[in-house]
């Protein structure tokens, strides 16, 4: 919005904006009696002091003190506030504790705390039941405020700080929550106690799981086994549950057993890192594993997880999954894919610092073969590959390139043992035709020697950009170039951009067509 119109919108309204000015006291309060929205986010403001009059704001609904440095608020501030429905303090570092008066604010449906790191303690919020959203994480606290039990209409809520006590009684009651995140102080001599699963068969609204920095933290739903057998979780448990995040949780070491799966049938997305301990996410209870279903989860993001093995050691089906990025996992092989079974609607693909992958895409792996036509195609678009340093080849063979006809872009950076982009094969395609492909990004690979076999040639009409830096081992670009009536090669009329280093590679380039490099 340009200035001048945001300026008179201002005027004309009853919100008071002074955001961002480097204010260090709070305005008069004639500024500001007869508004019902004030910002005061993102100043100077250290203190208001104690002398300072209970402020009469009858018709105030939104007060805004995030991102400034108040370390005290006197006790009366909220006295004469009581129609305030959202009030946000935080991110302010120095605050150590919280009027009193906040307590009497019982129309409050949002209170906004987090990151205020000296935080120890939050009064009585049991009068405030209408409370939809309470961010306390990143504070100090060390118990969790009275009357956190019966915010009975609670939809999102965000705990964090110095807590050793357990959550299942301060949650069983909260059956609307939508959003749960659990972040413990990451450097806190004491963490949250995660001990029984009680809680789970209660919150059957829940949408949103995030967790971090547990050190009890074994698996994120804990043992079904004797839950089950002893007292079934309700019907409708998880029948909501679309995302879960964990990071940095120590002893964790799969993220749920295979059992809960019954429970997470609508789960989309699934976001685990820095887990030191992880071996698979999903524990299976045999050696071999059954074939098990996750028929809506769209997005797997996995990252730092060292001791990772496995997703799942049976047949993992995700029909719906589009994203995958799994980075610094040192023992991800290219057996990983088979645990997914198959992956009909995959678009993205990122691996990132994977140590042991030695080949992306291979038949056995994918269980393809050349002698039989293909009947389906992966809809992958976009595939990333980066500082895997044992890698060798992304495709095994040429051929298997008929079952990803919808790639757009293949980027390869930095993986010192590459020697082939696709392989060849005794099934050997005379004719690789990429059609969809538009940008191809070949970066620091020295001991890349070829993209496709000396015999084939890249069919890729779409090609728009061409990367290649420092892969002075390459000597041949195998595109295709279509020959003009006067027996002149003509470039792929898409393409606009061709960047290489060195200059000198590029001019030691040998080309399947004599005018070809004159040509482009």
């Amino acid at each position: 919005m340009h200035d001048l119109l945001r300026e008179m919108a201002l005027e004309v309204s009853q919100f008071f904006v002074k955001a961002g000015i480097a204010l260090e006291k709070l305005p008069e309060e004639d500024e500001w009696r007869d508004c019902l929205k004030v910002s005061l986010m993102r100043n100077h403001i250290k203190e208001i002091p104690s002398s300072m009059p209970s402020l009469k704001c009858p018709m105030l609904t939104t007060l805004l003190l995030s991102n400034n440095n108040i370390s005290t608020i006197p006790e009366a501030l909220f006295e004469h506030m009581l129609g305030l429905k959202i009030l946000d303090i935080s991110h302010n570092l120095e605050l150590s504790r919280l009027p009193s008066s906040v307590s009497k604010l019982e129309k409050l449906t949002t209170l906004l705390l987090g990151n205020c790191g000296f935080l120890e303690e939050v009064p009585s919020l049991s009068n405030l039941v209408g409370l939809k959203k309470l961010d306390l994480s990143w504070t100090s606290i060390e118990e969790l405020p009275q009357g956190l039990n019966m915010l009975t209409n609670l939809k999102y809520l965000s705990l964090g700080g110095r807590l050793s006590e357990t959550l299942d009684e301060q949650l069983q009651n909260l059956s609307k929550l939508q959003h749960l995140l659990v972040n413990a102080y990451p450097d806190a001599e004491t963490k949250y106690k995660w001990e029984t699963i009680g809680i789970w068969g209660k919150l059957q609204n829940l949408e949103k799981l995030e967790l971090g920095y547990l050190d009890n933290l074994n698996m994120v739903f804990g043992e079904v086994g004797a839950i089950v057998e002893s007292a079934p979780l309700p019907a409708g448990t998880f029948s909501s549950l679309q995302y879960i995040s964990v990071i940095e949780c120590d002893k964790i070491k799969m993220l749920f057993s295979v059992r809960w799966l019954g429970y997470l049938q609508k789960l989309q997305t699934i976001e685990v890192t820095y887990c030191w301990q992880l071996e698979e996410i999903i524990g299976s209870e045999s050696e071999e594993g059954e074939k098990v279903t996750l028929p809506n989860l769209e997005s797997l993001r996995l990252g730092s997880l060292p001791q990772l093995k496995s997703i799942y050691s049976g047949s993992l089906i995700c029909d719906s999954i589009k994203k995958i990025k799994i980075f610094n996992c040192k023992n991800i092989e290219s057996a990983f894919w088979s645990g997914f079974n198959p992956l009909p609607n995959l678009e993205y693909l990122c691996l990132f610092e994977l140590q042991s992958l030695k080949c992306v895409f291979d038949e056995e792996s994918l269980g393809l073969s050349p002698l039989v036509p293909p009947t389906s195609f992966f809809p992958l678009k976009e595939i990333e590959v980066l500082d895997c340093h044992q890698l060798k080849k992304v495709f095994s063979s040429g051929w298997l390139l008929r079952y990803f006809q919808s790639l757009e872009t293949i980027k390869v950076e930095n993986c010192p043992k590459m020697e082939e982009l696709i392989s060849s094969s005794a099934h050997e395609e005379k004719k690789v035709t990429l059609p969809q492909l538009q940008s191809l990004k070949l970066i620091e690979l020295p001991q890349l020697k070829s993209i496709c076999s000396s015999s084939s040639v890249l069919i890729c009409d779409s090609i728009q950009s061409l990367i290649i830096y420092k892969c002075e081992k390459l000597k041949r670009i195998p595109l295709n170039f279509h020959l003009l009536d006067n027996a002149q090669s003509s470039h792929p009329p898409s393409l606009k951009k061709i960047r290489v280093y060195p200059k000198e590679w590029w001019e030691s380039l040998a080309w399947d067509h004599p005018n070809a490099k004159d040509n482009l």
